[in-house]
């Protein structure tokens, strides 16, 4: 359930551009540059949050992929669409554990490890 919402929530602001999407988990195993760890998780859960919390780290992770900052400016383009999206987009109950991990681990044990047990993936393309 909460795999659906979080793509319903990325996809929506992704498939708008070029690039990274969330059609899968990506397919090698990176190295983990810590980016993204250590976030202070917002105090109340959100759809605004979350939807920030995946442009930050798709943005990260697909540069840190691609050994280029390509996808900075597609991450903020995401990130402006989250509002947008977030308004007609309703988010499964995460758990309070959920939510601090998403935040505190770093973007690649949360997308590409799924540390947090939220079936959160993104691809580069």
């Amino acid at each position: 359930m909460f795999r659906a919402a979080w793509l319903a929530i990325l996809t929506a602001g992704f498939a708008t551009a070029a690039g990274c999407g969330g059609s899968g988990p990506a397919t090698l195993t990176h190295p983990d540059t810590g980016a993204g760890i250590g976030e202070t998780p917002p105090a109340m859960i959100t759809c605004t949050d979350l939807c920030l919390r995946g442009a930050e780290c798709l943005g990260d992770l697909c540069n840190e992929d691609t050994m280029s900052t390509r996808y900075t400016a597609f991450a903020e383009a995401v990130a402006s669409q989250c509002a947008t999206t977030c308004a007609s987009t309703q988010i499964p109950p995460i758990t309070p554990t959920q939510w601090q991990c998403l935040f505190q681990s770093s973007c690649r044990q949360v997308f590409e490890r799924d540390v947090c047990g939220t079936q959160a993936h993104y691809s580069c393309s």
